[in-house]
């Protein structure tokens, strides 16, 4: 059974919902009827589905007889549409599905698709990229979209750069210096602060966020676990504003990460005056809502931004930014990752 058409691992609601929207994408039709999902879902009914559809003369978008289904078959139906709402209204320009009366979830074209689809595709578990380390590939695309969620996070005016280690381009002067004691001194110019009572190293050997077991470095990675800095500065200029340390992980593990961010050290290497650094996890999960350890995580994490809060921050972009914020290369390596869960 193929990952796009075997049942989802777990049986929460963001789950079931990342299920049938890998389904949309990986398949023949841009709708799937709820009787179709019930089918699905149903034990005993998934063989006699998957048959129907391997005939070829029976249509997904096709209504489905189903058998007489226990309440907790159909509670969870009720929770996945549910979801698919929640995610349409937050993100009504970024969500390409909408669910109609309970009773059918479509695909819908939105100015900022190809963003939403590139987090869905790197919270898959078994995609081909994680396997064979490829991740690195669209990096700069998941930090971008990262970057303009966290600005839309803190409001108007608000400025970010990208702070990770790859981010240094040599063709390129207003990147962060490859070095990360020069490129603390870049990010105090940018944000206008002076040094802290330490001094950062040159160089200092870290695992590269898609170093899932985190024991083994693939290179020098200097950034202190930060990829994204973000801030808000009042006009008089003077020191005291939100500042944002920002980590960017694709790790199915990611609770692992919450501790990488440590505002007291950056607090060593620049001066934040009385209004000391939030830290702030990314994550392109869609973290379930009735998620029991989530208000712990976030003690730990600071602020997490899981992709339903993502989308909803992007939603306040115009459609021109939307629409560069993944570039060619990048929606390229989405269809073929989808094309081999297919």
């Amino acid at each position: 059974m193929t990952l796009a058409a075997g049942l989802p691992k777990r049986p929460d609601a963001s789950s079931l919902a990342d299920w049938v929207e890998l389904r949309l994408l990986t398949g023949t039709s841009r709708s799937i009827s709820r009787a179709r999902i019930v089918n699905l879902l149903d034990d005993t009914g998934e063989e006699d589905a998957d048959e129907e559809l391997a005939e070829g003369d029976v249509d997904e978008d096709a209504e489905v007889p189903t058998r007489a289904l226990d309440a907790v078959l159909e509670a969870r139906v009720d929770q996945l549409l549910d979801e698919v709402t929640l995610r349409a209204d937050v993100g009504r320009r970024i969500y390409p599905f909408v669910q109609h009366d309970r009773s059918r979830i479509v695909r819908r074209d939105v100015p900022g698709e190809e963003a939403y689809l590139l987090l869905l595709v790197l919270s898959l578990e078994d995609a081909p990229y994680r396997t064979e380390r490829r991740a690195h590939e669209v990096e700069h695309s998941y930090d971008l979209i990262a970057l303009e969620a966290l600005r839309r996070f803190l409001g108007r005016g608000a400025d970010a750069v990208r702070f990770a280690r790859n981010s240094s381009d040599p063709g390129d002067p207003e990147s962060r210096p490859a070095r990360f004691d020069e490129a603390i001194d870049w990010l105090r110019d940018k944000l206008g602060l002076a040094r802290g009572v330490d001094e950062p190293g040159a160089e200092g050997e870290v695992a590269h966020w898609e170093d899932e077991a985190g024991l083994t470095p693939l290179r020098s990675f200097s950034d202190a676990g930060v990829d994204v800095v973000a801030w808000w500065r009042f006009k008089d200029e003077r020191i005291g504003f939100p500042v944002l340390l920002a980590q960017c992980t694709v790790q199915l593990t990611w609770e692992r990460k919450l501790k990488d961010v440590d505002p007291d050290l950056w607090r060593g290497w620049i001066n934040f005056g009385t209004v000391p650094p939030q830290k702030c996890l990314v994550i392109p999960f869609a973290v379930d809502l009735e998620e029991e350890t989530w208000p712990h995580r976030t003690t730990q994490a600071g602020v997490i931004i899981d992709r339903i809060r993502l989308i909803e921050l992007l939603d306040e972009l115009d459609d021109a930014r939307l629409g560069e914020l993944v570039d060619p290369a990048t929606n390229t390596w989405v269809e073929q990752e989808l094309a081999a869960v297919a």
